[in-house]
């Protein structure tokens, strides 16, 4: 052993002998510091909800998004309001009284906008449909509007019956294809009227003819947000729930109202986080690893001492974290979780020690000073390079992992202490120390069935360099995947809509925001990013004023000229229907449709467009004849069929008044998100490839970047993220590794000591990201916690194994020892401990844990197998220096 091993030996003996003579004090000294510490945690820990949080501030895509959110403040963390509707009127009308509602919740909402919705587009609207589809609405509205025209005048029973009285006159000028339409439409809206109380905009409906799109509208908000919630934009969301149940906004009423943007996604993936990463899970690995302790340590009071000093621990380094950090990222909330899985080492090397030692016949106080003084400079060392691995993120720019690993780095330091005095002191205390433990039995100290390493040595490591071989072909195929929404629990509601968002539209979301100085400098830029062959339209404020809009309302005028004056009242003062005349007139209606059905002249199309309405008719008057009241049934069916259409009617009138529309006509709401109060003027621009991929994405953002530099928005947050956590990753991990070797050649003086920690090392590694290539797993923003915590427990388990065989100088005893025990159910725990996160909803804490689980697993092999073979081939072949 070399002289700083002999240094880290005394010291630790030291240590424990001093906690074993002042027992009482060492535990009430740390009793005090743990209350302390959940004082502090209790006071001073909090979390900062801000996603963004998670990368540093000063990286220059961050510093240009804040430039841009102080120019278009109303685009700052969205939260988009889906409604969905079985019609298009019906989802616009949902939609227009809900953002009514929300602008007037100044509480919880900054500012409000509704594509489509207000007096603006009530007026414009039928200008920004292109010149083909307003053509055709107007055919079909002026065959229509002398028939519209009597019903919204006299919204009965009885006109309508007159209305198609006068449809089947055969001297009416009106051609076959126009009445298919028209029967048609009007066999939708009395099967609507006979379903619901309201067939509410299946006139304007049918008058549009037919539009998915329409049935689906969004409202764009700004919600308050609370940073310092750990839901911090939960309390807007139940704004708008609550808004919707009192307009009636429900799903049993034909509308459904749901919510996802930035804002709804971050709040519920905070609450999967500390749902499935918290208390319960801190809670469910400590069960776990108690559990397995008990099988390894064979002591329930070993055991009671091990979680004990774990749970002092984590005390420590809540406090810790509570004082230096206060609110917690994203990604440092699993903090617990992962000192759980990592600082249990520490008492389970020591365990199995002094068991060895007392199984041993050595004397109690004894045993406790040689458990410090063998395992302590092997646990010192493995907290150190653990440590490294953790702080090596901090110089990064993932503010998120760096805030991790100053948490972790010291909290196993923190652990270390707990157990070189706390451990031995309640040990003592509680008089653990003085029990007599009997001799074991079969593998109950070492791990003496696994001979394999130790026949066939040759063998175990030629085939471990084979393997490496064949990880490191495929290891160019490891890849990143910084789509934050695929990392989120797909269960949640607002994944789930962003969801049907992304699948609904042509064009996906990711887009690129640019800043001209003024409107002409936006116009020519525009031009010149449009014709790259990776995007495919741009948008500016003047991307709003209508195009064409001289022929448009040329087709609007000729359309005014066969609209007269409704003179629509209140649906007050209809009559109700005689249903003494009405209901034999229905029959009638349906027993002449039938009859013009099956005349030879009738084309087929209308023939299906006859009987399917007078089967429609028949349904109506038989509902009405088999009422408990049919008087009321139909003046019900009345309502609900010809009610709203006056209202349309007027509605239609003003549509068909607009007049020509100029940049300064567009809503101040709209040209808020198009243009800064200081002129600068955003361009949108959309992508024309597949960007569902990092290497599309990337593309997609560097052919825009080549024309204008300083460019922001979605697309490139994702992609420049992605940069940045890969980067930090590379940096963070030579750190780490050049830093570990450094370490432990210094310390063990030792190159071939060290070479072959690094080799078990390497492989594990190795495997682990061949695995995720052949399962088609890519690493994502939570997956890079992993590495500070393989290159940590996988160094360890290196030391101890390396350490003890320095220690006895006997190769192929290691893996008779207590050491190799410790390995083993260290790794066992762990893998416990962190494998119980693969099971989570959330994505992201899911792939982390399947990740650790196999990670670790590999680890557990390379240390138990390939390292012992590599330890005996290296001393039967080499020359070892004496020490």
């Amino acid at each position: 052993m070399t002289q700083l091993d002999n240094f880290l030996s005394r010291i630790s003996a030291n240590a424990v002998r001093f906690a074993e003579r002042n027992a009482l004090a060492v535990v009430a000294a740390s009793a005090f510091v743990c209350l302390l510490s959940a004082g502090a945690g209790i006071s001073w820990l909090g979390v900062n909800t801000d996603t963004r949080a998670m990368l540093a501030e000063d990286l220059p895509f961050r510093r240009l998004t804040a430039r841009f959110e102080a120019a278009f403040p109303v685009l700052e963390q969205p939260m988009i309001i889906v409604v969905d509707a079985d019609s298009a009127p019906r989802a616009r009308d949902a939609a227009a009284a809900l953002a009514v509602a929300l602008r007037a919740d100044t509480r919880n909402f900054k500012s409000v906008f509704a594509p489509g919705i207000g007096s603006f587009f009530e007026i414009h609207g039928l200008l920004y449909l292109d010149p083909g589809t307003l053509g055709e609405f107007s055919d079909r509205l002026i065959v229509a509007l002398p028939f519209f025209g009597r019903l919204a005048r006299e919204p009965t029973l009885d006109e309508l019956i007159g209305v198609l009285d006068d449809a089947l006159d055969e001297r009416a000028p009106v051609s076959d294809s126009s009445l298919v339409d028209a029967f048609a439409g009007i066999t939708d809206v009395v099967d609507a009227s006979l379903e619901a109380d309201s067939a509410s905009g299946a006139w304007e409906e049918w008058a549009a003819g037919p539009d998915d799109d329409g049935k689906r509208r969004v409202i764009i908000v700004q919600p308050v947000l609370e940073y310092a919630s750990l839901k911090a934009a939960q309390r807007s969301m139940d704004a708008v729930r609550v808004a919707a149940a009192d307009l009636g906004l429900t799903p049993e009423r034909g509308v459904r109202v749901r919510i996802t943007g930035d804002a709804a996604l971050n709040t519920e993936e905070m609450d999967a986080v500390a749902r499935q990463a918290g208390v319960m899970a801190v809670a469910a690995s400590f069960l776990i690893v108690t559990l397995l302790l008990f099988f390894g340590l064979r002591s329930v009071h070993l055991v009671l001492c091990t979680v004990a000093t774990l749970a002092v621990g984590l005390l420590w380094t809540t406090g810790f974290a509570a004082t230096v950090i206060g609110d917690l990222s994203l990604i440092a909330i699993p903090f617990a979780v992962l000192f759980v899985g990592l600082a249990v080492d520490f008492g389970i090397h020591f365990s199995l020690r002094y068991y060895e030692l007392r199984s041993g016949g050595t004397e109690s106080d004894a045993a406790l000073v040689e458990t410090g003084r063998s395992v302590g400079s092997s646990i010192a060392l493995c907290a150190t390079t653990t440590a490294i691995g953790f702080f090596a993120f901090v110089p990064t720019g993932y503010a998120g992992v760096a805030q991790l690993g100053i948490i972790s780095g010291a909290g196993i330091f923190l652990s270390l202490v707990a157990t070189l005095f706390f451990y031995p002191a309640l040990l003592h205390l509680t008089g653990g120390s003085r029990r007599a433990i009997g001799s074991p039995t079969g593998p109950a100290v070492g791990v003496t069935n696994a001979p394999l390493p130790l026949r066939r040595p040759l063998m175990i490591v030629i085939s471990g360099a084979v393997v490496a071989l064949g990880c490191l072909a495929v290891l160019p195929d490891v890849r990143f995947d910084p789509d934050p929404v695929k990392v989120r629990d797909p269960s949640s509601e607002s994944v789930q809509t962003m969801t049907d968002l992304l699948g609904d539209s042509p064009v996906p979301p990711w887009t690129v925001q640019v800043l001209a100085a003024d409107l002409e400098e936006a116009t020519q830029l525009a031009t010149r990013i449009r014709a790259l062959e990776t995007v495919e339209r741009t948008m500016t404020i003047s991307d709003f004023v209508p195009a064409d809009q001289d022929e448009k309302l040329a087709i609007l005028e000729d359309l005014t000229f066969f609209l007269e004056p409704t003179g629509s009242g209140s649906q007050e003062n209809v009559a109700a229907p005689d249903i003494e005349t009405a209901l034999p007139e229905l029959a009638d209606i349906a027993r002449r449709l039938r009859t013009r059905a099956r005349k030879t002249e009738t084309s087929p199309q209308l023939k299906v467009a006859l009987i399917r309405l007078a089967a429609s008719l028949d349904r109506l008057r038989a509902q009405v004849e088999d009422s408990r009241d049919p008087q009321k049934e139909a003046t019900r069916i009345q309502t609900a069929l010809l009610g709203d259409l006056p209202e349309w009617m007027d509605g239609l009138e003003v549509a068909l008044s607009a007049q020509q529309v100029s940049l300064e006509d567009l809503p101040e709401t709209l040209q808020k998100r198009y243009v800064a109060a200081d002129g600068r003027v955003r361009i949108e621009v959309f992508p024309a490839i597949d960007v569902s991929d990092q290497d599309g994405l990337s593309r997609f953002v560097d052919s825009v970047r080549a024309i204008v530099p300083e460019t922001t928005g979605a697309a490139v947050e994702i992609v420049e993220s992605g940069r940045a956590i890969v980067g930090a990753l590379r940096q963070a991990l030579t750190t780490a590794v050049l830093a570990v070797v450094l370490l432990l050649v210094v310390l063990w003086r030792d190159l071939r000591d060290t070479l072959l920690v690094v080799a078990a090392l390497t492989l594990a590694s190795l495997m682990t990201a061949a695995t995720t290539v052949l399962l088609d797993i890519p690493f994502n923003f939570a997956d890079v916690v992993v590495v500070p915590l393989l290159l940590g427990i996988g160094v360890d388990s290196g030391i101890h194994l390396v350490h003890r065989h320095r220690m006895d100088g006997l190769a192929h005893a290691v893996l008779s020892t207590s050491t190799a025990r410790g390995v083993l159910f260290s790794a066992l725990t762990t893998i416990a401990s962190f494998g119980s996160l693969a099971f989570a909803t959330h994505r992201g804490i899911a792939s982390l844990g399947a990740l650790l689980t196999l990670g670790l697993s590999y680890m557990l092999i390379a240390n138990l197998l390939f390292l012992p073979a590599l330890i005996l081939w290296s001393d039967r072949h080499f020359v070892r220096k004496t020490r």
